[in-house]
């Protein structure tokens, strides 16, 4: 957009600018994935995960669930621990609102007794009461193209159990994580975009739980100047010119000169500053360099 003002004499400024519309608000998205299974007199443990692009603050509760079970409403960990009167299967329904839109997930959870085997025609796989290991690590959701992105996953076993860590369905090309459950990835320009990752930990039974998220990977954008350098000064006196900006990711910008003549200065919001002397009448070269926080200029 652009607003010209002009005075009496005719003489006219016309400031230009980027103005930025959203869109309306989205709804949440549960990301991860529910544990199907629980023991009779064991806890019960799930940490709902949900990914929202306004990033609004979200708050969670339980629409349906069996006797007992809870959810904090500010991290959205669901804990319960089932009675031996309650082995059957249960249905459980989860909400999560930014305040002004819902997402739900729904799933059934299986109580069995603690000496009920994994597997009848396979003692060696041990019993139900085995524990699979609690992901206790947050996502990191957003990714830069051309830049390392790495996620530590840790994972608690309730039954002290050696955890192994691997990655699950289509993970991305050149995604790896090590046997400390370290994830690292170098996404390349052409990765932009939502990427489903899941995480699988795995106790030395075989007993496993899993954290599905979204990766976004993003291009950084270079910042651009808006404004028009002053291209006219006069010998002996002070020149002036504000550089104007803007980067299309909102990154902080920085300023610099790369080519100035001495004594010409520019400060953090782009003010270029230089008195000139009575003998600077030849035409001076001046480089301007605008830089978001990310490097890219």
């Amino acid at each position: 957009m652009a607003i010209t003002v002009t005075d009496p004499l005719l003489a006219q400024f016309t400031q230009r600018y980027e103005l930025h519309v959203g869109c309306n608000n989205l709804a949440p998205a549960i990301v991860s994935v529910p544990p199907t299974a629980a023991i009779a007199d064991q806890t019960y443990l799930y940490a709902v995960r949900a990914d929202d692009l306004e990033r609004d603050p979200l708050s969670w509760s339980l629409a349906a669930a069996p006797s007992g079970m809870t959810i904090d409403p500010q991290s959205g960990v669901i804990r319960w621990t089932p009675m031996v009167g309650q082995i059957a299967t249960h249905n459980v329904v989860i909400e999560v609102s930014d305040g002004l839109n819902t997402a739900t997930q729904s799933y059934s959870v299986v109580v069995s007794r603690s000496d009920e085997p994994v597997d009848p025609n396979d003692p060696t796989k041990g019993t139900k009461g085995n524990r699979p290991p609690i992901i206790t690590s947050t996502p990191v959701f957003n990714a830069e193209a051309e830049t390392l992105y790495s996620y530590q996953v840790t994972a608690v076993d309730p039954d002290g159990d050696v955890v192994n860590f691997s990655l699950a369905g289509n993970t991305p090309a050149g995604m790896t994580i090590n046997a400390a459950g370290l994830i690292t990835w170098t996404p390349m320009t052409s990765d932009s975009g939502d990427h489903l990752i899941n995480v699988a930990a795995t106790d030395s039974i075989g007993a496993t739980s899993t954290q599905g998220f979204l990766l976004a990977v993003k291009v950084n954008g270079p910042p651009r100047i808006l404004s028009a350098p002053v291209t006219n000064a006069t010998a002996g006196a002070t020149y002036r010119y504000s550089v104007r900006a803007s980067d299309p990711d909102g990154d902080p910008l920085s300023y610099s000169l790369t080519t100035a003549p001495a004594g010409m200065t520019i400060d953090r919001l782009g003010r270029i500053l230089w008195q000139s002397s009575a003998t600077d009448t030849t035409p001076q070269p001046v480089t301007v360099v605008v830089t978001d926080d990310r490097g890219q200029s």
